[in-house]
């Protein structure tokens, strides 16, 4: 019995085997059907966060209020440029 299901595995009867096939939850990862590889194509919580939808990402692109201060619109990086009641006291 055991010949026959390590046999089943090679000719992809087996949970094993269907991974390389693409029948499994862990190599659909590989194709895109399961929640861990549309992270890489753009369509889970974790690579929206590389494309600019998520929170942790827009940090980056200035859409967050962390890298909003880099860019100049928040409070606080807009004393730099002038925007603030801070700066603006430079400027007149």
């Amino acid at each position: 019995m055991q010949s026959k299901k390590q046999n089943k595995a090679i000719q992809g009867n087996t949970r094993q085997f269907k991974a390389i096939q693409g029948n499994t939850r862990q190599f659909k990862a590989i194709q895109g059907n399961t929640r861990q590889f549309k992270a890489i194509q753009g369509n889970s919580r974790q690579f929206k966060a590389i494309q600019g939808n998520s929170r942790q990402f827009k940090a980056v692109q200035g859409s967050s209020r962390q890298f909003k201060a880099i860019q100049g619109n928040s409070r606080q990086y807009r004393a730099i440029q002038g925007n603030s009641r801070g700066s603006n006291t430079y400027l007149l």
